[in-house]
């Protein structure tokens, strides 16, 4: 007896729905890996004003301190 052509019922459907959950799931590894490309780009550009923002105070530290004067003058 051969196999039936279409399977009825919720049989047929499992292939598409292994598809949909495939394509979901390839969905949400784009949206995570772009999400994660975001937060180190935000991160590396927190850290470079921080960084910034206290070299500023530094140097303005530097500036005024008498002591850094009088090493630079000898």
């Amino acid at each position: 007896m051969k196999a039936p052509l279409h399977l009825p019922g919720s049989l047929a459907d499992t292939g598409s729905q292994r598809r949909q959950a495939a394509a979901r799931r390839l969905w949400r590894r784009r949206l995570l890996r772009a999400a994660s490309v975001l937060l180190a780009v935000a991160l590396v550009w927190a850290a470079m004003a921080l960084l910034n923002e206290a070299e500023g105070d530094l140097r303005q530290v530097r500036a005024t301190d008498p002591s850094h004067a009088v090493t630079a003058n000898a």
